[in-house]
């Protein structure tokens, strides 16, 4: 699959087999990500794979929110944490690149995995104190993002989702 087709088809999924991950595509999805670029090659992102689903499920719980908006992602066999290292990274502008840098390094996690056949969603939403006791993050080191991570179930279909054009996306010289 080429990247344009890659990028194109990538979706987020919420329903996944129970079959567990491969060490060898873990470790290929992983190394992917970390041939990601960042702030002056500083790689701030460490990453976290875990498979008990006690632990998945007390992780995407959010008690604090009415609405059980993960809850599905404990039935997928693996969920992803991606964290960013304090001081591994630049802030310049007022932007602290290590959030942009796990960002990037995410995105080429879950591109890649797409393309190796496994689904993933990026869950933006959760309790960090929770996710940081649970798997023992010291509270220094900011959780950025987690994913379920499994093969799609096959008859699961994303609804499509709308993108913008291209030229509500580009400008050229000036806003």
């Amino acid at each position: 699959m080429d990247f344009s087709e890659l990028a194109k088809n990538r979706c987020s999924i919420r329903k996944f087999l129970p079959d567990p991950i491969p060490e060898e595509d873990l470790r290929e999805i992983i190394e992917t990500a970390g041939r990601a670029p960042s702030w002056k090659n500083t790689q701030t992102w460490r990453f976290i794979a875990v498979t008990d689903p006690a632990k998945i499920e007390a992780l995407v719980q959010i008690p604090w929110m009415e609405k059980a908006v993960n809850r599905w992602a404990k039935y997928a066999p693996m969920l992803l944490v991606a964290c960013a290292v304090p001081g591994e990274s630049g802030v310049y502008n007022g932007i602290d690149y290590r959030y942009v840098d796990v960002a990037i390094a995410f995105d080429h996690l879950t591109l890649k995995a797409w393309e190796m056949g496994y689904g993933t969603c990026w869950l933006g939403v959760y309790d960090e104190e929770t996710v940081q006791r649970e798997l023992g993050i010291p509270r220094e080191v900011k959780v950025v993002a987690m994913t379920p991570l499994g093969r799609p179930l096959p008859d699961y279909k994303p609804r499509e989702k709308k993108r913008k054009t291209f030229d509500e996306i580009f400008k050229r010289d000036r806003w």
